[in-house]
């Protein structure tokens, strides 16, 4: 067979576009297609991916902590707990304020009167007492006696004689002694409440017949002391909180 010389030419011309044509679809491949663009996509998953889990472990780990430390209602001092404390003493202090002023009114009323010894009985009880120092240093302890007495007596208000029984009228209270029981009976019925003797005392004015040695407390001025205190401890429980915390 013989191949004449324009054949050549035609048939290496061909195969040479022939060639042509593969390699500019190769260089015209989507870049989807690619291997370089397949394992770049690869990688930018795999970073995001990573970027999202260390995003939401330093969320869990440290938003807390940041929490923690603003504090309670936006004070970085104070807790939660110290806040419900500082709460609480406030009510507390407000209501027992708030309960006293309303009771006071219903207050008895108090006067001061001189009245006369009918009789008196003497008692006494005998404990003992203790002033310890410490772990360190031990206890002291020593006997008491504690003289007192009930007391008839009368006593004149408004041109009317009241007559009543006043019980535990304090007299003395001494370090116990041998036959300290006895003195204790003896000053009481022989000396400074004897019969007669006139001693100084304070009586209900709207029930004259109630005497007492000391005027009682009210439960109102209890309640009104009570909640004066709690007011007084807020500032020292602010200054605790705030210096003990920082």
């Amino acid at each position: 067979m013989v191949i004449s010389m324009e054949d050549e030419e035609n048939w290496w011309l061909l195969d040479h576009l022939s060639e042509e044509s593969e390699l500019s679809e190769e260089q015209n491949l989507p870049n989807e297609l690619l291997p370089e663009s397949i394992g770049r996509e690869k990688t930018d998953s795999i970073i995001e991916e990573t970027s999202s889990v260390i995003e939401e472990t330093y969320t869990q780990q440290e938003y807390p902590a940041q929490s923690e430390e603003n504090g309670f209602l936006g004070f970085s001092w104070l807790t939660r707990g110290e806040a419900v404390t500082f709460i609480v003493i406030f009510i507390l202090a407000f209501s027992f304020v708030v309960g006293g002023i309303l009771l006071m009114p219903s207050a008895p009323t108090y006067g001061k009167n001189d009245a006369v010894v009918l009789a008196s009985y003497a008692g006494y009880d005998i404990y003992e007492a203790d002033n310890c120092h410490g772990d360190d240093y031990g206890c002291d302890y020593w006997t008491e006696i504690e003289c007192w007495a009930d007391i008839d007596l009368y006593h004149v208000v408004d041109s009317v004689n009241y007559t009543t029984q006043l019980n535990g009228w304090e007299v003395y209270n001494e370090n116990y002694y041998r036959d300290a029981e006895l003195d204790c009976i003896s000053f009481v019925e022989n000396e400074t409440l004897s019969p007669g003797v006139e001693i100084q005392i304070f009586y209900n004015v709207e029930n004259p017949e109630k005497a007492y040695q000391f005027p009682p407390i009210h439960t109102g001025e209890i309640l009104f002391i009570t909640g004066i205190l709690c007011f007084v401890s807020l500032p020292l429980v602010f200054l605790y909180i705030r210096f003990n915390s920082s």
